[in-house]
């Protein structure tokens, strides 16, 4: 299982233990930006939770298939001449199920400036950023003024993998028939015997 997982199902934990006021969880719009491995576990992650909506942002359309088989909504950030709907389209898509209001919380695991970017836009007033993409050296794609006004709360940081180890494994192992739809292949390794 490694840390992919446990990453991935951080990431959605810290979504859902973060959401406002007293919204329940089957309540939630949540979106998950990124559909790599990690995003992948962070939708199966989410969907424990068993939100009202479940969104999956990429632009590489095998990954969104694969979070739209897993029970996501797939939207294809790419702009519309490129086959996507854009920042436009995706925020007009989450307002449509969330009468106006925005994703509740949104799991970010890209590390990218634009991921937190289209994280944020997304996001509601009161809304959360679970952000456990590794980030760069640069500035936030917002403001502190920015934040305020939208009274933005962000949790950031790596995957205590160790600490959350045993509760990640009973989530994977409940939900391990979903893996082989996105393993897509298998490499066989040479062990030393040495080692």
């Amino acid at each position: 299982m490694a840390d992919i997982f446990p990453t991935g199902y951080f990431g959605a934990k810290n979504a859902f233990g973060l959401l406002p006021g007293d919204l329940k969880a089957e309540e939630a719009t949540v979106v998950v930006v990124g559909c790599g491995p990690v995003g992948l576990c962070a939708v199966v992650s989410a969907l424990e939770y068993k939100p009202k909506h479940l969104f999956a942002v990429d632009c590489v359309e095998s990954r969104l298939q694969l979070a739209k088989e897993l029970g996501a909504e797939p939207l294809n950030f790419a702009e519309v001449e490129k086959g996507g709907v854009g920042l436009e389209g995706m925020v007009k898509r989450v307002k449509e199920v969330t009468e106006g209001r925005g994703a509740d919380a949104v799991v970010e695991v890209v590390g990218s400036r634009p991921a937190l970017k289209t994280a944020y836009e997304l996001l509601r007033p009161f809304g959360v950023i679970s952000s456990i993409g590794v980030q760069g050296a640069y500035d936030l794609p917002w403001t502190g003024n920015d934040g305020y006004n939208k009274n933005l709360r962000v949790q950031m940081g790596r995957c205590p993998v160790r600490s959350i180890f045993p509760e990640s494994l009973e989530v994977m192992a409940r939900n391990q028939h979903k893996f082989g739809q996105v393993l897509i292949g298998v490499v066989r390794a040479k062990v030393d015997p040495k080692c």
